[in-house]
Order: structure tokens, then sequence, then C-alpha cells
């Protein structure tokens, strides 16, 4: 608990400190953190391991081969992850932000839980006036030529 403290002040009083962590990798790293920290432990699991047992060759005899495509592989896989967790951010928290505003407009009362219906201006069909300025007038009526 301390440790954090001291963290959090060494943090806010040091420049250096204060310039690496708004740098824009930092910051864009920051935003996603959250979102990579719910995917890549199902990523890990199901793709990374099926990458690098699945499709790698695990060969002694070729080792500097293994690694090197263990390498391209976990990169690749890095990528991938960060690209998702972007998406997340960007598509999905954005959704959840909008529904979760709608919610609390609900319970506070602001906003109904369901729009109103829609009820016509208009009481009977009979009632809308024809003019001849749309083209539409009922008393006026054309003769073709025979």
């Amino acid at each position: 608990m301390f440790g954090c403290l001291f963290l959090i002040f060494a943090i806010h009083f040091s420049p250096t400190l204060r310039r690496i962590f708004s740098h824009p990798y930092a910051v864009f790293f920051g935003s996603i953190s959250f979102p990579l920290y719910l995917i890549h432990g199902f990523l890990m699991r199901s793709l990374l391991s099926w990458v690098i047992f699945g499709l790698i060759p695990q060969s002694e005899e070729r080792w500097f081969m293994t690694y090197i495509f263990n390498t391209i592989g976990f990169g690749l896989w890095i990528s991938l992850i960060s690209f998702l967790a972007t998406l997340w951010r960007d598509r999905l928290d954005t959704a959840v932000i909008a529904f979760t505003a709608y919610v609390e407009e609900v319970m506070l009362g602001k906003k109904p839980l369901l729009p109103a219906p829609v009820v016509s201006q208009y009481k009977d069909v009979h009632e809308l006036q024809v003019t001849p300025a749309n083209g539409h007038d009922a008393k006026e009526k054309m003769e073709l030529p025979v």
C-alpha cells in the first residue's frame, strides 16, 4: 500500500517521470490497458499457443529457425492483440458509455424508459384538405379528348 503511495507521489513531483508517462505511446497503451487485460488471456491460451506449438516446427536440429519463427509469431500476436484492444476501446467502450448514460437518465427520471408513441395531428383522413397547388384537387377533373 505504501509502495503505491510513494510511486504516485514520485510521479507527481518528478518532471522526468511525468514527461515519460505523458508521452503519446505511454498514453496510448494506458488507454488500451483494460481491454488488453481482458483480451490477452483468451488469445494467449488459444491463438498464441496454437501458433507457437502448431504452426511453427519444433526441432532440436534447427533451433535457430525455431527462435526466429517464435519471435515473429509473438510479434504478430502482440500486434493483433493491440489492434483488438484499440478496436474494443473505440467501438465497444463508446457504445457502453452511451448505454450507461441512457440507463442513468432513465433511473434518475430524466428520460422515459420507452419513447412516447407518435400521435398523428390528423384525426381523420377525410379532414385533410387537398389543394390545386399540389395537383390533387378532387373537384377538378381533366377530360381526355375523344
